[in-house]
């Protein structure tokens, strides 16, 4: 934190993204982004939690909820 977008430069293997504003609530989420991608920038988000590809679908994960991590 803070950040506003991720890229996937130099990675081998998709990944979920999660982009979050400062309450924590989901303002966008990119399913298995590929190697070598940018994702958007947005001046909402606050910060990005980073999953193994096929995490946001199987843990349901929608633009609007709010995520507590412990």
């Amino acid at each position: 934190m803070p950040s506003s977008g991720v890229h996937t430069m130099g990675m081998r293997f998709a990944i979920d993204v999660v982009g979050l504003d400062k309450h924590m609530r989901v303002v966008k989420v990119w399913h298995e982004l590929v190697p070598y991608r940018v994702t958007s920038v947005s001046l909402k988000m606050r910060s990005v939690i980073e999953l193994a590809a096929g995490t946001i679908r199987s843990s349901r994960i929608e633009v609007g909820d709010v995520l507590e991590v412990s």
